[in-house]
């Protein structure tokens, strides 16, 4: 039996930590933590530097993989839009506004788009296939600003040091767990 601070292995629990991709004309990351214990769904807004974001979205899009270079390094992600048809909506002319950025690109014939973390987009395809899932909330601050939060508690240092040496803007980021109330 475990408890909630325990994992089904028998390893003691740690943060839960997400990692904010958020779109500006300079890419801007975010790393926020969830102590163990909590639930690891957010709630519906969250602080991102200055500026307050809004949930718009708790599964705009499904599977991701983290993009990885030859040394295991994460150098981006690509995440696959659930269905082209769903995106034929509203909503895929709120993502068509995302490919004007340098950083990112469309994939596997529309299937896909990649956000890539530096000028360096050399993938090894055979270490990026991760299809992690959950559902990655999306938000928005009143400016238009997106922002999709990644769940990346299972990414290691060596993964990590890809993201830390990432060609980008930090922000600091503050954020709560929804209530445990059930």
């Amino acid at each position: 039996m475990t408890t909630g601070d325990e994992s089904d292995s028998g390893r003691h629990a740690t943060e839960h930590r997400y990692l904010f991709v958020i779109f500006r004309s300079r890419l801007t990351l975010a790393l926020a933590t969830l102590p163990p214990g909590q639930r690891t769904d957010l709630a519906a807004e969250c602080w991102l530097g200055p500026m307050r974001y809004r949930m718009v979205n708790q599964s705009l899009v499904c599977f991701y993989d983290w993009l990885r270079n030859a040394h295991g390094r994460v150098v981006g992600v690509r995440f696959w839009l659930e269905s082209l048809e769903r995106f034929r909506t509203p909503q895929r002319g709120a993502l068509a506004h995302l490919y004007r950025f340098s950083y990112v690109a469309e994939t596997h014939n529309g299937h896909a788009l990649e956000v890539y973390f530096s000028s360096d987009r050399r993938i090894d395809e055979s270490n990026s296939g991760d299809q992690d899932f959950m559902l990655q909330p999306v938000f928005a601050n009143e400016h238009g600003e997106w922002a999709v939060a990644l769940y990346a508690t299972e990414l290691d240092e060596v993964e990590m040091g890809g993201v830390h040496a990432a060609d980008t803007a930090w922000e600091l980021a503050s954020l709560t767990a929804r209530s445990t109330i059930p």
